[in-house]
């Protein structure tokens, strides 16, 4: 089986060459043709992300800033699917946002998509810190980013909008304050350095 799921991984992999503007648009189709264990299939899934073009958003923040994301070529952009009642999600905020402290100086923009309405984030931003560019479910973009394995889900696109990270869940104990932060990090200062 584990040989199996090896194989799949590669060829899976392999179909998504980097930069492939078309791989997001499978995802749920790959997702309900899999005949794999749920959490095996998710995983594939994510992984298979990797090296392919994000799908382009236009979108404002709760603050009425405009994002597009073919708009920020040239930066790398660090993206998180959250929402309040999620406990992982919730837990690993001091990792975010030291990543955030450590890069603002950086050519790295952080956003966050959350499933809750404007006024929800607002009111849980006036208690707890989280200092990305926020997002509301006005622009659910969830089912096209193939947010398929859990929340929080985290990516790192780069300069060019290609995935180069992506992961799901999280801790709920000590290991959820720097669990984020420890793999964002090298894969944020790889793309940084590469034009």
């Amino acid at each position: 089986m584990k040989q199996l799921l090896v194989t799949l991984t590669f060829t899976l992999i392999a179909v998504n060459l980097p930069g492939q503007d078309n791989c997001f648009d499978k995802c749920i189709d790959n997702l309900e043709k899999s005949t794999l264990s749920t959490p095996e299939k998710q995983l594939l899934i994510l992984q298979g992300l990797i090296g392919c073009k994000a799908p382009n958003f236009n979108v404002k923040t709760i603050n009425g800033e405009t994002l597009k994301l073919n708009e920020l070529k040239g930066k790398v952009v660090v993206i998180n699917f959250w929402f309040e009642g999620c406990a992982p999600c919730i837990a690993e905020l001091p990792a975010l946002n030291k990543l955030n402290d450590d890069f603002k100086t950086k050519e790295v923009v952080f956003i966050a998509f959350g499933r809750d309405d404007t006024k929800t984030i607002m009111d849980f931003l006036k208690r707890k810190e989280f200092n990305y560019k926020h997002v509301s479910s006005d622009h659910d973009l969830s089912m096209d980013y193939c947010i398929v394995a859990g929340w929080p889900t985290n990516m790192v696109l780069d300069k060019n909008g290609i995935v180069r990270q992506i992961f799901s869940g999280g801790q709920l104990d000590e290991r959820a304050k720097t669990e984020a932060y420890d793999k964002m990090k090298p894969t944020i200062e790889k793309y940084i350095s590469v034009d």
